[in-house]
């Protein structure tokens, strides 16, 4: 089973690239959808302050690969029965998260979305996910608090770079190419 970890910061495209490979049949695992597991079970709202800020805790309080743990067990019992050919993992955000999936998958790789900051702030506003920013100060906080988890490195060490500022179009047959391979 090949295991294709995204990255990229918020806005990028990494949902996106998830729904083509879904398109695709291929089944993708949202760690963020963890995460909201999580603060949903704790009963508080999916507020992107507040789910930022219950994310950054358990990662202070459990290890910084708590969410990678959380999502492999999640993938584990997915494709107990009838493991597929291709896994996507949506949100990969630090170096820990790549070793412990490296750790848990043998054929393991990163795939990184590159997208200009304008363009990923135009993308949230206009897409208002449930978890978004509001402002362009909350867009640039989410995107700080995300570096410093360390996302810059795991995109650097991407196995494969797609850069997305065209149009949805052009994404959708990038992966289609890729994941199709």
């Amino acid at each position: 089973m090949n295991v294709f970890g995204l990255t990229g910061l918020p806005g990028s495209g990494k949902s996106e690239v998830g729904r083509v490979g879904s398109d695709l049949g291929h089944p993708v695992v949202r760690m963020g959808d963890m995460v909201w597991e999580h603060v949903r079970s704790l009963g508080l709202e999916l507020e992107s302050g507040i789910v930022g800020r219950i994310a950054h805790q358990r990662r202070q309080e459990e290890g910084s690969d708590i969410w990678a743990r959380v999502t492999a067990d999640h993938i584990r019992k997915l494709v107990n029965e009838n493991p597929p050919t291709i896994v996507l993992i949506d949100g990969i955000r630090s170096h820990d998260e790549v070793d412990r999936f490296q750790h848990e998958f043998e054929d393991f790789s990163i795939i990184a979305v590159h997208t200009s900051p304008q363009t990923r702030y135009e993308r949230i506003m206009a897409r208002k996910r449930v978890d978004d920013t509001l402002s362009y100060e909350a867009f640039l906080e989410r995107e700080n608090r995300e570096l410093g988890w360390g996302i810059a490195q795991v995109i650097a060490q991407a196995d494969i770079m797609i850069v997305n500022e065209g149009s949805l179009e052009d994404l959708d047959k990038q992966i289609t190419t890729l994941l199709s391979r």
